[in-house]
């Protein structure tokens, strides 16, 4: 199977440490994406993500350098069976209190690769700058 890599930035408008913890953080997890998410935040912890669609196990957690990576499947049916692909976040302090995020996606499925992009986009990235952006404007009032 040929694979493909991801490579992603994003500026998010809050903390580091509130995004790495929002990561591995199931109600806030949930509340960002707009659907069930169920997350154990432990190395070897399972996930299940869009209420199952996504799936995996938390490989790393570096508390002290905000890094995670995981392993991670789309269950749709496309999608190898039984096959995972990597991530990795690193978030990182920015200029003005934000954070950049550092994403990678390894081992894509060839035929998967623009759907992936996309979605991060739109299914994460996306909403993940409306909530903390909400959240800051909720603090600052």
């Amino acid at each position: 199977m040929h694979t493909k890599t991801i490579k992603q930035e994003v500026i998010l408008p809050c903390f580091p440490q509130e995004a790495y913890e929002a990561w591995l953080d199931s109600k806030t997890h949930s509340e960002i994406i707009g659907a069930n998410a169920v997350i154990d935040p432990s190395v070897g912890g399972n996930f299940s993500l869009w209420d199952g669609e996504m799936t995996g196990k938390t490989i790393t957690i570096d508390k002290n350098n905000l890094k995670i990576e995981q392993e991670w499947r789309d269950n749709g049916s496309n999608w190898p069976e039984k096959y995972f692909s990597v991530i990795t976040l690193t978030f990182v302090p920015s200029e003005n209190n934000n954070t950049k995020l550092f994403f990678t996606q390894t081992g894509i499925p060839k035929e998967n690769t623009n759907d992936l992009e996309n979605g991060w986009e739109n299914f994460y990235w996306k909403p993940m700058k409306e909530y903390f952006k909400s959240k800051k404007n909720i603090s600052n009032s």
